[in-house]
C-alpha cells in the first residue's frame, strides 16, 4: 500500500509538471503572436482583412481577393506576352500572393518551398513598377541579392526572358567575372542590378560613381542561405547603402532567428506570405533510400556507379558533400563511359557556367555537384537526383531533391543512407506524405563494379597527376603574365588607389566561424541546450564557459612544456622520452596484433627492449661527462696561469695605455726639436759650450762649424745618416 500511495503522489506531481509546461508553452505562443502582430502587417488576403494584429486602418475594405489567373493580376501587356512565351498557364500559390503585394509597394517576407516559382514572384512586380519610372533620369532602381553566382546568373536569365518586350536594362555583378567590365556597365546606371553581396560592396567602395542612393526596390533571395554562408555583414552593409524609404522583398525557405533579425532590420510592417511549406515536397516526387551498413561504407562508389550506368543514365544530378569526392566520382563515371560534367567550388566561374549550360542543353547526361547546385537552380529535364550521402540536415535534403519534380513534373530521388544518417531519414519519413520506397542493389552488381573501380585506380591517379601538372602550368602562366603587366604598366598600377574592404581579415574569419556554428546548430542562430551524461541540462552558455576553461588549461599546460624555457640537456631528454613513448606504443600494438603466443602475452612489454634506447642514453651520458671534463680542464688552465679572463683584459688595457704614453712622449720630443728646444737648454747653449773653444781658436769658421755640429746632433736619425742639412 505504501508503494501505491507513492506512485499516486508521483503521478500527481507529473501531472502538475505537465500542466505547468503547457501553461508555459501557451504563454510563449501568446508572446510570439503578440510580437508578430506588432511587427507584421495584417494579411490583406484573409477574409475581412482581420489578420493577426490587423488594424482598422490596414483592413483593405473587406480584404483583397487572391487572384487565381494571370489576367486577374492586371499585368502590363509586355509582361503578359513574356509570360505567355514562357508557357506559364497558371500562377503558383506564392505568385498569387506576392505579385499583387509587390505591385502595391508593400514589403513582403515570403517563405515557400523550393521550385514554387519565387523568382517570377518577385521579378514580375519589380518590372511592372519599373515600367512607370522616370525615363529621363538613369539610375539603379532595383537591387536583387543572391547567395551564389549560379543562382544570380539564373535570376538574370529569367529577368531577360521576362523583360524582352520592355526597355528595362539590367546587369549581372558577381565574382569571377571582369571587374572593369562590370564597373563600366554600372556607370551606365542600369535599372536592375542582380548581384552577390561581396562583389557589390567591392564596387560600392572602390568604383567611382557607383552608388545605391536611388534604389526603390531591394530583393533578398534565399535569405537563409545568404546568412548560412557567412554573408551577414555583407548583406547588412548593402542594406545600409540603400535608402530607408525603399520597398523590400525578402524570401527564405526557412525562417531562422538570424532571418528574423534581418527582417526586423530591413523590413517595415511587412506582410508575411507563406505558401507551400518547406517540407511539402511535390506529390509526384518518388523518394527512394538505399541502406549502407558500416561494414559496407567502401561500396558507396560501386553502388553509385551501378545506379548511374544501369538505371539513371540521363538527366541525373549526383550530390556530394565534398569537392574532392565529387571530382573523383566524375573521373570514375567518365572512365565508365558516362557523359558527365561537374559543378563545384574548385572550378572557375566560366567552367561552372559552361557545365550548367551543357547540362541544360543535354550535351552532358549526368552532373556531379556539391551543394553549390543544391539550392535555387531551376534546370529543365532533371529527372533523377542521387545523394551520395545523407545531407547534414533536412533542409539541405529538401533543397537537393527539389531539383527534380518541379512545376508539376515527376521525378525520383535516391539517397544512400548510412548508420549516421538514420536520424535525418526518420525526420524525412515523418514529414513525407507518401511515395517513399526502399531500394536494393544486387550484391553481384556491387561486387562487379567494386572490381572495375579497383582496376580504374591507376587511371584515376594518372588523370589527377596530369590535372595537377596542368594546374601548375596555369598558375605559372598567370604569375608570368602578372610580372609582365607589372613591368609594362608599373606607373599605371602604382598610381591606382588600393582596393579597400569594410571588414578586417580577423572580422571576416570571425563571421565565417559564427556562420559555421549556426549551420551546425541547425540554423537557430545559437547552439541548442544539450543533456549531459548525468542527465542534467547543459545550456549553451555553460558549454561555452567550460570550453574556454579547457582552452585556458591546455594553453597553461603547453606553456609549462615549452622547450625554449628548458636547458639544452633537459630539452634533449624530453625529446628522447617522447620518441621512446611513441616506439613503446608501436611495439605494444605490434605485440597485441601478433598475440598468438600466450606466454608472450603474459610476459607483457619490457621498455628496455626498445631498439636504440640504451644507445641514446649512453650517448647522452657520455656527452654530459665530456662537457663536465672540458669545464674542469679550463678551470685548471686558468689556475696554472694565475689569471682569469678579467685579469687578462686588465693587463691588455694597461699595456695599451703604456704604448700610447710612449707615443705621446716621442711626439713631444720631435716638436721640441723643431722649435730648437731641449729639456736641458737651447741648442745654441750646447754649441757654444763645445764649439766655442773651436771658434776661439779658429775664428768665425770654427764657430760656424761648431754650431752646425750642434744642430746636426738634434736632427732626425735618417737625416743624420744621410749627412744632409736639418
Amino acid at each position: 500500500s505504501g508503494s501505491g500511495s507513492g506512485s499516486d503522489s508521483d503521478s500527481e506531481a507529473d501531472g502538475e509538471a505537465d500542466d505547468k509546461t503547457r501553461d508555459l508553452d501557451a504563454r510563449g505562443d501568446a508572446t510570439a503572436k503578440r510580437k508578430a502582430a506588432q511587427f507584421f502587417a495584417a494579411d490583406p488576403f484573409r477574409v475581412g482583412g482581420a489578420g493577426v494584429g490587423a488594424d482598422a486602418e490596414e483592413a483593405d475594405d473587406g480584404g483583397m481577393a487572391v487572384p487565381t489567373s494571370w489576367a486577374e493580376m492586371h499585368l502590363s501587356r509586355p509582361l503578359m506576352r513574356a509570360v505567355a512565351d514562357l508557357k506559364y498557364e497558371k500562377p503558383t500559390p506564392i505568385q498569387c500572393k506576392t505579385v499583387p503585394l509587390g505591385m502595391a509597394g508593400r514589403d513582403v517576407c515570403g517563405s515557400a518551398e523550393t521550385g514554387s516559382g519565387k523568382t517570377a514572384a518577385f521579378l514580375l512586380p519589380v518590372l511592372e513598377r519599373l515600367l512607370y519610372r522616370d525615363k529621363r533620369i538613369a539610375a539603379i532602381r532595383c537591387v536583387v541579392m543572391s547567395p551564389t553566382r549560379e543562382l544570380a546568373s539564373q535570376t538574370w536569365s529569367m529577368l531577360k526572358e521576362l523583360n524582352k518586350y520592355t526597355d528595362v536594362r539590367s546587369c549581372l555583378v558577381v565574382g569571377g567575372l571582369s571587374v572593369k567590365a562590370q564597373e563600366a556597365e554600372l556607370r551606365t546606371r542600369p535599372d536592375v542590378v542582380i548581384c552577390t553581396p561581396g562583389r557589390m560592396i567591392d564596387h560600392l567602395r572602390n568604383s567611382m560613381s557607383v552608388h545605391l542612393d536611388d534604389v526603390d526596390i531591394l530583393v533578398m533571395d534565399e535569405a537563409d542561405r545568404l546568412l548560412e554562408l557567412g554573408f551577414t555583414e555583407e548583406v547588412e552593409e548593402v542594406v545600409k547603402a540603400c535608402p530607408k524609404g525603399r520597398q523590400t522583398l525578402m524570401f527564405s525557405a526557412t525562417m531562422t532567428d538570424d532571418v528574423d533579425k534581418l527582417a526586423k532590420m530591413s523590413l517595415k510592417r511587412p506582410v508575411r506570405v507563406s505558401a507551400d511549406p518547406l517540407y511539402d515536397l511535390s506529390q509526384r516526387l518518388v523518394q527512394e533510400f538505399i541502406r549502407v551498413r558500416d561494414d559496407r561504407e567502401d561500396d558507396r562508389e560501386a553502388i553509385m556507379v551501378s545506379l548511374v550506368t544501369r538505371s539513371f543514365k540521363k538527366g541525373t544530378i549526383v550530390f556530394f558533400q565534398r569537392k574532392k569526392r565529387a571530382h573523383r566520382a566524375a573521373i570514375l563515371l567518365g572512365l565508365a563511359g558516362v557523359n558527365v560534367g561537374e559543378l563545384h567550388g574548385n572550378l572557375t566561374q566560366r567552367q561552372r557556367l559552361e557545365a550548367l549550360e551543357a547540362f541544360r542543353t543535354g550535351t552532358i547526361d549526368v552532373l556531379v555537384a556539391t551543394d553549390l547546385a543544391g539550392r535555387g537552380l531551376d534546370i529543365d529535364g532533371v529527372k533523377f537526383v542521387i545523394n551520395f550521402e545523407m545531407p547534414s540536415d533536412i533542409r539541405a535534403y529538401v533543397h537537393r531533391v527539389g531539383r527534380t519534380a518541379r512545376a508539376g513534373r515527376g521525378g525520383t530521388s535516391v539517397t544512400l543512407v548510412g548508420e549516421k544518417g538514420r536520424g535525418i531519414m526518420r525526420q524525412i519519413v515523418k514529414h513525407a506524405k507518401g511515395n517513399l520506397r526502399s531500394r536494393q542493389v544486387a550484391p553481384k552488381v556491387v561486387a562487379k563494379w567494386r572490381g572495375k573501380i579497383e582496376e580504374m585506380e591507376s587511371d584515376v591517379a594518372d588523370i589527377m597527376w596530369q590535372e595537377q601538372l596542368e594546374k601548375e602550368v596555369r598558375v605559372a602562366d598567370m604569375e608570368a603574365n602578372k610580372a609582365k603587366n607589372m613591368m609594362e604598366h608599373q606607373d599605371e598600377i602604382s598610381s591606382r588607389p588600393a582596393r579597400t574592404w569594410f571588414l578586417t581579415a580577423q572580422d571576416k574569419a570571425e563571421t565565417k566561424r559564427a556562420a559555421l556554428e549556426e549551420m551546425m546548430a541547425g540554423g537557430d542562430g545559437k547552439p541548442k541546450d544539450e543533456v549531459g551524461e548525468d542527465g542534467k541540462v547543459v545550456t549553451a552558455k555553460e558549454r561555452k564557459k567550460q570550453k574556454m576553461k579547457e582552452i585556458r588549461e591546455a594553453a597553461k599546460a603547453q606553456s609549462e612544456k615549452k622547450p625554449h624555457r628548458l636547458t639544452r640537456k633537459k630539452r634533449r631528454r624530453l625529446e628522447m622520452a617522447a620518441e621512446d613513448a611513441k616506439l613503446m606504443k608501436a611495439m605494444k600494438r605490434a605485440s597485441k596484433a601478433a598475440g598468438d603466443d600466450a606466454e608472450e602475452a603474459e610476459a607483457g612489454f619490457d621498455p628496455t627492449e626498445v631498439k636504440g634506447m640504451r644507445k641514446r642514453e649512453e650517448a647522452a651520458r657520455k656527452m654530459t661527462y665530456k662537457a663536465k671534463a672540458s669545464k674542469s680542464e679550463a678551470r685548471k688552465l686558468a689556475l696554472e696561469r694565475h689569471t682569469t679572463p678579467s685579469n687578462a683584459m686588465a693587463r691588455k688595457e694597461k699595456e695599451k695605455a703604456k704604448r700610447k704614453a710612449k707615443k705621446i712622449e716621442l711626439k713631444e720630443q720631435r716638436r721640441a726639436a723643431r722649435r730648437g728646444e731641449t729639456k736641458k737648454g737651447t741648442a745654441f747653449d750646447v754649441d757654444m759650450s763645445e764649439g766655442g773653444a773651436k771658434g776661439g781658436a779658429g775664428g768665425p769658421a770654427g764657430a760656424g762649424a761648431g754650431a752646425g755640429a750642434g744642430v746636426d746632433a738634434l736632427a732626425p736619425p735618417r737625416q743624420r745618416r744621410a749627412g744632409g742639412p736639418v
